[in-house]
């Protein structure tokens, strides 16, 4: 069992040092509006798309993955994600939106919570699932690390090429798929009698998800913070590039994020689980979205460049918390050997991919009419106030009342 949790350890950081589309990160905008031709409110819309299939594809392919292989799921869903890689730097703007959008999303939907429901489980089974936690959040640690030198690299390849970057990318993400197929062992479950069906599988997922408070009010954080993650995302190199910066200071500035985040995420992994349970993580993010905020406090704020980045460091610091808070109080509520385990991460996504589609399609509408700065300070209020609301809707969330609860086939 200790050989089993080690290799299950150097799986989730070799897939934290291969980040998906890690080279392209700080310049995606640039490369979707100048290389591949497209406007920011087309790139916007596209990404909304993204999600919008999400919607529809998350439940069903989750509840694929439980019924015939969560490593089967993962490793299809890293070559569909590939495909639309290919596709988007081959035809760009001449290839069809709807179908970049598809590729992207059933590709994503496949693989999503299939790596952390056969890694959850296998530490359940050892009684280590608060080391389940820890691993993730070092794993972000290490995700942040490398993703602030795949920045550097990135942002220098991007002044020769902006596809440089993605082709990179692109041979990353076929390595680690590569890696995934040889040395993941999906972990054997023989207490279960039978193979449940997909009907059976989705529906027990579902109710699973809307009947325990603690699940919901978990899922729901975690999807409004990822949400306004991803669309203040968008911001960031417009916000930077306004502020003076250039491409390839753009880089290293995205490098010198992912450190400070990498740094936040390391430190959130000592966090006792008394803590992790309470109410102090949901605090913070109030506070540090709040924070990002309040910079429209100061008279032309966003003309300057440290006021940018002290917004951004905001985000970026909630990006080092949240991955592996919400992957461990979601899992935590779910016991080990769950049949339908990714059916209700799968449930999470699609929560999160409505509330992505929902912020990247209002923000970039938004930008347009009031600019980046204002709507990008209306999305961090907006989010702080949201946190809020859901955490009054938890009440009190401490190791007593998030407790796990098993689907009726069990």
């Amino acid at each position: 069992m200790a050989d089993e949790l080690k290799r299950w350890r150097r799986l989730c950081y070799l897939q934290a040092c291969l980040a998906l589309e890690a080279f392209s990160a700080p310049v995606l905008v640039f490369f979707y509006t100048s290389y591949a031709g497209f406007t920011f409110a087309q790139y916007s819309s596209i990404i909304s798309l993204i999600f919008v299939f999400l919607w529809l594809l998350e439940i069903p392919t989750g509840v694929l993955a439980d019924r015939y292989g969560r490593k089967f799921a993962l490793v299809t869903g890293n070559v569909v994600y590939f495909a639309a890689m290919v596709c988007l730097v081959r035809y760009g703007h001449r290839a069809s939106p709807w179908l970049i959008a598809f590729l992207f999303a059933c590709g994503g939907a496949l693989s999503n919570g299939a790596f952390q429901a056969m890694m959850f489980d296998a530490f359940a089974a050892c009684g280590r699932d608060a080391d389940f936690h820890t691993v993730n959040a070092r794993a972000t640690s290490v995700s942040l690390l490398c993703g602030g030198a795949a920045s550097v690299v990135g942002g220098w390849l991007a002044s020769r090429s902006l596809a440089f970057p993605m082709y990179l990318d692109m041979g990353i993400l076929a390595a680690l798929t590569l890696a995934f197929a040889l040395w993941i062992r999906e972990p054997v479950y023989e207490h279960r009698p039978r193979r449940p069906g997909l009907v059976e599988i989705a529906r027990d997922g579902i109710a699973t998800t809307i009947s325990s408070r603690a699940l919901l009010g978990a899922i729901l954080v975690a999807a409004v913070t990822f949400a306004c993650l991803r669309a203040g995302f968008n911001f960031y190199q417009p916000l930077l590039q306004d502020g003076g910066a250039d491409v390839e200071t753009i880089g290293w500035i995205f490098a010198a994020m992912y450190g400070f985040s990498s740094a936040a995420a390391y430190v959130f992994s000592h966090i006792r689980k008394s803590a992790l349970l309470s109410r102090v993580p949901s605090t913070v993010l109030i506070l540090l979205f709040a924070a990002a905020a309040c910079v429209a406090t100061v008279p032309n704020a966003f003309a300057s460049l440290e006021w940018v980045l002290f917004s951004i460091a905001c985000h970026q610091i909630v990006r080092g918390m949240y991955p592996s808070y919400a992957a461990y109080l979601i899992n935590r509520c779910l016991p080990a050997g769950t049949t339908n385990r990714t059916t209700i991460l799968s449930a999470a996504s699609l929560v999160r991919a409505v509330c992505a589609a929902v912020f990247l399609w209002g923000s970039g509408m938004i930008a347009q009419r009031i600019g980046f700065a204002s709507a990008f300070v209306m999305l961090s209020a907006s989010t702080a106030v949201l946190i809020g609301l859901i955490s009054l809707f938890r009440g009190d969330v401490d190791g007593e009342r998030i407790v796990p609860v098993s689907p009726s086939n069990d």
